[in-house]
């Protein structure tokens, strides 16, 4: 029978943080569950079997609470082995006679893990086949964030935003004017509060996602996101970046008037074609998103792209729109804003973690996974601000690694537009979290 109320064990605390220590070891019931959930998004030990989202929380909590052996066998993992092999009995007696493990948690292990061999649930604390993805700048619209703006993390990530920006981003993006919130240094702030602001709605309509997802991924801006939603980096390191890389290239634009332009409808050697023609009297053209088949966003100078524009739909494009993002991303147009992000990336080095999750990078269109070290993700976001974003390819990667369900968070859903083209199948399984 599990120990409703156990004593304090010293190795146990040392895993926690101070609030959850003052929740588990003086809160109620119902704060004591929420300790321990957020606590084992962190804790490899504390996600034991996977505990805290299939056992009573506070059972789970007396069951890890008993003292370590002498012989420094973690109870748990020697039930979990004992289970996995199918060895119930035994794992039983022995965790009886040595340890005083709940006859009821046994049980539990038990049936949890014969699930996991008959269905293929996801237990033992294993990251659901999730993906969480991203939008980049070109999706912010006056209004977005009115449904969350009085929820209390998004007031906090504002008066963090106040603090880092110095403006009041929220109001911006609930308020405008849209000719302020479409600059590139407060767009990109925008999206990343508007991204990180949506977590909290997913959260609450598909915890899994947010609290044991496979993997993330973001679109330009939105990888910065997405590094954010691993725990690279938390909120305000995370607006820091942003507000640099967002002044960087808004500096790198102004130098040399440039814009973007969507392309759907050619195939990608015959626009890769059509870019180069345009590259010719100091201008600059070139393919800079890959975004679904038959489907990219090119950039370069205004007058290639306005070139760019009358050859593609005599070439027989669908459509070619100019967007309204404020220079030539991802294109040699970016380089002068290198040397700056990269500062502040090395800046904020010593201050980030390894991601919890995988994600999938746009430069090369293929994951880092969780537990990489910082150092190896940096060069990959310099480089991101030259090089095309290989969307489509990532998103095929993530198909490919087994994950069978997205969310889009942030405003409107053209990530989850552009799922339709890439794989109709699994459109049905992506969807959208506005704010």
């Amino acid at each position: 029978m599990a120990v409703r109320n156990p004593p304090r064990q010293p190795w146990f605390e040392d895993l926690l943080s101070f609030p959850a220590k003052a929740a588990l070891f003086r809160g109620t019931h119902a704060t004591q569950n929420e300790a321990l959930r957020l606590e084992t998004q962190h804790s490899p030990e504390l996600r034991l079997l996977g505990l805290y989202h299939h056992v009573d929380m506070v059972e789970a909590f007396a069951a890890i609470s008993v003292p370590r052996p002498t012989t420094g066998r973690d109870p748990l993992k020697v039930a979990q082995q004992m289970v996995s092999q199918g060895k119930r009995d035994r794992c039983t007696r022995d965790a009886d006679s040595h340890y005083p493990l709940p006859q009821r948690l046994l049980d539990k292990v038990y049936t949890l893990q014969s699930l996991k061999e008959t269905t293929g649930q996801r237990m033992f604390g294993e990251p659901f086949p999730i993906g969480v993805w991203f939008p980049g700048q070109g999706s912010q619209y006056v209004g977005m964030l009115h449904g969350v703006r009085d929820h209390p993390k998004v007031m906090a990530y504002a008066a963090i935003a106040q603090r880092v920006l110095g403006y009041d981003l929220l109001n911006i993006c609930l308020v405008g004017p849209e000719s302020r919130l479409d600059e590139t240094s407060v767009c990109q702030p925008a999206m990343f509060f508007a991204g990180m602001a949506g977590v909290e709605l997913l959260r609450e309509r598909r915890v899994e996602s947010v609290d044991r997802p496979a993997a993330a991924a973001g679109l330009s801006l939105g990888e910065y996101t997405a590094l954010c939603f691993a725990g690279v980096f938390n909120f305000e390191q995370g607006l820091e970046l942003v507000k640099v890389r967002g002044e960087a290239m808004a500096q790198a634009a102004a130098a040399m008037p440039s814009s973007m332009i969507s392309v759907a409808g050619l195939d990608e050697v015959t626009l890769a074609k059509l870019c180069a023609d345009q590259n010719k009297n100091g201008q600059t053209c070139k393919i800079a998103n890959h975004l679904f088949p038959k489907g990219f966003a090119c950039a370069g100078t205004n007058a290639a792209i306005a070139s760019l524009k009358i050859e593609a739909e005599k070439a027989g494009a669908l459509q070619a729109k100019v967007l309204k993002t404020s220079g030539g991303f991802h294109t040699d147009l970016m380089k002068p804003a290198q040397k700056r992000l990269e500062g502040e990336l090395q800046r904020l080095l010593p201050q980030m973690k390894p991601p919890r999750c995988d994600v999938y990078m746009n430069v090369t269109g293929r994951k880092i996974v969780a537990g990489t070290h910082p150092a190896q993700i940096l060069p990959l976001l310099s480089e991101q601000l030259v090089s095309p974003v290989l969307w489509a390819p990532v998103v095929c990667s993530m198909i490919s690694d087994g994950l069978k369900e997205f969310y889009e968070v942030g405003p409107t859903r053209q990530l989850r537009a552009m799922m339709k083209r890439i794989d109709p199948s699994l459109w049905q399984t992506t969807f959208g979290v506005e704010v």
